[in-house]
């Protein structure tokens, strides 16, 4: 009976930790979007993006950089420049 509890509570500790963990992944990958978008928005700012071929380069740019497909690039990017 006391074995089974001790299980039951290292369980719930390694949920915790699972838990922890993957905020931790969450909070990395948000950080590194927002640094994407920045640096995104600070080109925008200074007027490098100018036509359809920067706009494609910088969605494969934030491909490569955040490892997402070519749908959520777009948001990214457009969530940057508003």
């Amino acid at each position: 009976m006391k074995q089974t509890k001790i299980n039951n509570t290292s369980n719930g500790v390694n949920k915790k930790k699972d838990l922890n963990m993957k905020a931790i992944k969450v909070t990395a990958k948000l950080a590194k979007t927002r640094m994407v978008q920045d640096f995104i928005l600070a080109d925008f700012v200074k007027g490098l993006i100018n036509n359809k071929s920067d706009v494609d380069m910088y969605i494969q740019l934030i491909m490569k950089k955040l490892g997402v497909d070519n749908n959520k690039a777009c948001e990214i990017f457009r969530n940057a420049i508003r």
